[in-house]
């Protein structure tokens, strides 16, 4: 898909380590490999039919997202990716063809113990947890090392 645009091209493919998070902490801007929370069916998808897709974690458990028109903040503090993805925008805004279909979450979320909050990079039109919600830990499979 083209939910994280211009970081992997369509056409690209990623490495994944799914031993990353065996002993280690899942950080924020990760790229992770996940599988769909059963929120999904709430557009009309089976999760079970669905291929692992990737997205970066931008929120942990215990923090607060909120959006604000186009800002997204964490912990009452606005998201600011880091250099390395100086080419990457982040938006509270949903887009048209899903929001649509279904409004989006809430506009503050409180992330439970086991839970992240992942967005795409082209968050413009990607299907994230502005969507679906959090994402439940055991539903990645692990850490993106490589992207071709």
């Amino acid at each position: 898909t083209g939910a994280m645009s211009p970081t992997i091209q369509r056409d690209g493919f990623v490495i994944v380590d799914e031993h990353a998070y065996d002993s280690g902490m899942i950080s924020r801007w990760d790229m992770v490999l996940y599988r769909m929370p059963l929120e999904i069916q709430n557009y009309g998808m089976d999760p079970a039919t669905l291929p692992p897709y990737v997205l970066r974690i931008v929120g942990k458990p215990g923090e607060i997202i909120e959006f604000d028109g186009d800002e997204i903040r964490v912990d009452g503090k606005p998201l600011q990716p880091p250099s390395s993805l100086s080419s990457v925008s982040y938006t509270g805004i949903p887009h048209r063809r899903m929001s649509a279909r279904k409004y989006p979450g809430p506009p503050r979320i409180t992330l439970g113990q086991d839970e992240f909050f992942a967005l795409g990079d082209n968050s413009k039109t990607a299907l994230d947890s502005r969507y679906w919600g959090p994402l439940p830990r055991a539903n990645i499979i692990g850490k993106v090392t490589r992207i071709e």
